[in-house]
This record gives structure tokens, C-alpha cells and sequence, in this order.
């Protein structure tokens, strides 16, 4: 019995793992969306993503996937996201955002060798 109430308290105590999300759509005229959501853990924040270039949709939660998540992380000053083919052949998409003390968070979305301005709210 004091094992299993040890259980419960340990339990009780640690850390809970939250989730969040992210939007980020493009500033100029193109028509470019990532999203993605997050659970706030220790290492790779990013549990699932979303790619939508014009029609084409790309997402790490299709079946099959057509998407996957090369690397990400995220803190309070930045957020960069490594996607990738489900193959791990090539990158379809990187993002790097830099959030700053107000929560303003913009930056860059690298498709193909351009970059799209972007901007970000977070859930």
C-alpha cells in the first residue's frame, strides 16, 4: 500500500505535458500556411505538422503521412521547425521564428531556396 500511494504522489508531482498550438501564415501575397502542434516537453516539442502551399496540403496526420518532422525546437525566443518528405530524403519546409518580448512572433518560411515572411500566433 505505501508503494502504491508513493505511486499516486510521485505522479501528482511531476510536471504536466501540456499541449499548444501554432498557426504561421505568409505576409506577402502568397498563399502559405504551417501549423503545428506542440506538447511542452523536454525534447522535440513538435508532434504533428501541417503544410499548405496553395492547394496542396501536406501533414504529418494523412494515411499514409505525407509530411514528417525532420527536428524542432522551441523556447522563449524562437521557434524553428525542420519538415521533411516521409522518406527523409529532402526538406519540404523550414521555419525560423523569432518571438519577441511582447510574444510578436515572425520570421522565415523556406520553401524550395526562398524565403516567405511569416507571421505566428500561438494557442
Amino acid at each position: 500500500m505505501r508503494y502504491a500511494l508513493a505511486l499516486v504522489l510521485l505522479l501528482a508531482s511531476s510536471p504536466a505535458i501540456a499541449s499548444a498550438g501554432f498557426e504561421c501564415e505568409t505576409t506577402d501575397s502568397s498563399e502559405v500556411t504551417i501549423g503545428g502542434g506542440m506538447a511542452r516537453a523536454i525534447a522535440a516539442p513538435l508532434e504533428r505538422a501541417t503544410l499548405v502551399i496553395g492547394n496542396l496540403m501536406l501533414s504529418t496526420e494523412t494515411d499514409p503521412p505525407t509530411l514528417a518532422i525532420g527536428q524542432s525546437w522551441l523556447d522563449r525566443e524562437r521557434l524553428w521547425v525542420d519538415l521533411v518528405d516521409p522518406q527523409l530524403e529532402r526538406f519540404e519546409a523550414q521555419l525560423r521564428v523569432s518571438i519577441d518580448a511582447e510574444g510578436d512572433a515572425r520570421g522565415a518560411l523556406i520553401l524550395d531556396g526562398r524565403d516567405y515572411p511569416i507571421s505566428c500566433l500561438f494557442e
